[in-house]
């Protein structure tokens, strides 16, 4: 019998011997010994994309491309899992059309993925030649991280010694810092940060501000395009997510917009229950007054002492033009 060549096209031709028509294949058959060219394996159930982490253990997805034979083309895939390259100890090879490029395989209980451990997977194409000869690609594995994220601390405002904001003055103004988040074993990916509002100082919250993201090295947000109205309390929510894609919610306990100043009840001289015009002690002055804020309450006074003379006003207690603070009493 005559040899075949790779690559050619033969015709299959019938010559009867009982005077009837000769046949003839209208598709040739092509002879190829050659496999497929292997193509690249990514781990994660996005086409494309390469994954480095799951959070998934009863499940392993994979996607493949490039994977091509210009002889015969590609008839299928086999698919299979192992906790090492070339193993199918966690999933047996399961065949996937030649039309398949992405493929999750659901495991059983007794195969689920263990926590902290690397897995990859293995495709292998055939090619559509008479042979079906093969050849497979390995992913680089993926790390299963079952865990959220370590929360740290959350706090509104942004001052200096990381202290919690409660009141604020700014209508247009939002800001609020964290520290300490983390993951050991497939690091922060972002975060997200949503906005809340209350109005009358109910416990009514709306969103004002859908999830923004901001990348995993940003540690405060600060807006100042907000239109906040008085008695509005303003939380912020924060959404931590690790490369696993596991994420955690964080939210502070808010803030109250205060647009309006202490109320003054009163002010006089003396401590007497009414105004002194006169006094005779000449080594101390009292006063007496009361102010009181309904929303952010009073945190402190500030105390200076004037001196009336030939119609100029002179500051003489303290000194240097400075004021006296007064806390604790509040």
């Amino acid at each position: 019998m005559r040899t075949l060549h790779k690559s050619c096209k033969y015709f299959n031709e019938q010559f009867p011997v009982d005077l009837r028509t000769i046949g003839r294949c209208d598709s040739p058959l092509i002879v190829d010994n050659s496999p497929p060219v292997a193509g690249t394996v990514n781990d994660g159930e996005i086409y494309g994309l390469d994954l480095d982490f799951t959070r998934y253990e009863d499940k392993i997805c994979s996607n493949w491309q490039s994977f091509y034979d210009p002889q015969s083309g590609i008839a299928m895939y086999m698919v299979g899992v192992g906790s090492s390259p070339n193993q199918t100890d966690v999933a047996n090879l399961t065949r996937f059309s030649s039309k398949s490029h992405v493929a999750c395989v659901e495991l059983k209980p007794d195969k689920y993925l263990s926590h902290n451990q690397k897995y990859f997977t293995t495709v292998y194409a055939y090619n559509g030649g008479h042979k079906q000869q093969n050849v497979s690609a390995i992913s680089n594995g993926v790390l299963v991280d079952l865990t959220k994220p370590v929360p740290g601390q959350i706090v509104d405002g942004n001052s200096v010694n990381f202290t919690d904001m409660k009141y604020t003055t700014s209508q247009a103004k939002v800001d609020l810092q964290w520290k300490s988040f983390f993951d050991p074993e497939s690091n922060i990916s972002h975060y997200d940060v949503k906005v809340y509002r209350a109005g009358n100082l109910s416990q009514d919250y709306e969103e004002i501000r859908d999830w923004t993201k901001f990348d995993a090295s940003t540690s405060s947000v600060k807006w100042l395009n907000f239109h906040n109205y008085h008695k509005d309390i303003i939380k912020t929510s924060l959404r931590t997510t690790n490369r696993a894609l596991n994420e955690i919610v964080n939210t502070t306990d808010g803030f109250i917009v205060d647009l309006t100043p202490p109320q003054l009840h009163y002010l006089w001289d003396g401590d007497q229950e009414k105004d002194r015009e006169f006094q005779s002690d000449i080594s101390q002055l009292t006063a007496s007054f009361k102010y009181t804020d309904k929303e952010s309450g009073v945190d402190h006074i500030k105390l200076e002492i004037f001196e009336m003379f030939h119609g100029t006003r002179t500051q003489k207690y303290p000194g240097n033009c400075h004021y006296l603070s007064m806390w604790s009493i509040f």
